[in-house]
């Protein structure tokens, strides 16, 4: 599962997926277009629907508060 933001002159994205110890992660990806500038933080959830409802707390936030923009949805349902 993953979410695209994106305000002016930057970019947010979240995703939802199991690492190869089977633990379930919300991993952020922020930053600015068109330059390398950003970072990445990952948060180890114990299972799959606490992870999304991580992400959905997370993507409400940058809607609500951060005025982001939702540029690209896809829910993956296959992991």
């Amino acid at each position: 599962m993953k979410f695209h933001f994106e305000r002016k002159e930057r970019y947010f994205v979240l995703r939802v997926y199991s690492d190869l110890l089977g633990d379930w992660v919300v991993e952020r990806i922020n930053g600015r277009k068109h330059t390398k500038l950003g970072g990445v933080r990952r948060d180890v959830c114990p299972d799959r629907a606490s992870a999304v409802a991580h992400l959905f707390d997370l993507a409400r936030h940058r809607i609500e508060r951060r005025h982001y923009q939702l540029v690209d949805d896809i829910r993956g349902y296959h992991q």
